[in-house]
C-alpha cells in the first residue's frame, strides 16, 4: 500500500466517521443517455457512507477540489452547489461506477448525478442537483 492509499484510508475514514450521512445510490437504466429507463437491475441500489454538503458548505468544504477537466464533445454546463465525497475504499464497495443521470438519495431527498470523478485527494467526488 503507497503512502497515498494509507492517507486516503485514514483521513477519508475520520472524515466518513465524522461527517458522514448514510446515501443510496440509485443507477438508472439509460443514465448516460438521454431519458431515464428506471432502475438499472445490472447496478442494484447501493446504501453507503459518506460526506454530503449543499450550498455554502459544499464551497467552503470542497471547493478548492471541485478542479475541472476538459473533454472533447458535446459538454454540460451546469451549476450545482450539492457534492457527495465518497473515499476511494468506500466507493470501490459499490461494485460499479456511478455515471451522470444515476440517483442519490440524501436526507429523503433524490438528487441526479452530474459527474463523478476523482478530485485532487483521491476521493471520488460526485456533484448533484436536485431530480
Amino acid at each position: 500500500m503507497s503512502a497515498l492509499d494509507l492517507l486516503d484510508k485514514l483521513a477519508g475514514g475520520a472524515v466518513e466517521r465524522a461527517f458522514g450521512e448514510v446515501v443510496t445510490i440509485s443507477p438508472q437504466v439509460g443514465a448516460r443517455h438521454a431519458g431515464y429507463g428506471g432502475a438499472d437491475h445490472a447496478r442494484p441500489a447501493k446504501t453507503i457512507k459518506a460526506a454530503f454538503a449543499s450550498g455554502t458548505d459544499a464551497t467552503l468544504l470542497f471547493g478548492a477540489r471541485r478542479q475541472g477537466h476538459s473533454a472533447v464533445g458535446n459538454t454540460e454546463v451546469v451549476t450545482t452547489n450539492s457534492v457527495l465525497s465518497v473515499t476511494a475504499a468506500t466507493y470501490a464497495t459499490l461494485g460499479y461506477e456511478v455515471v451522470k443521470d444515476d440517483f442519490v438519495t440524501v436526507r429523503g431527498t433524490v438528487y441526479r448525478v452530474v459527474v463523478a470523478r476523482l478530485d485532487d485527494v483521491g476521493a471520488v467526488l460526485v456533484e448533484l442537483v436536485p431530480k
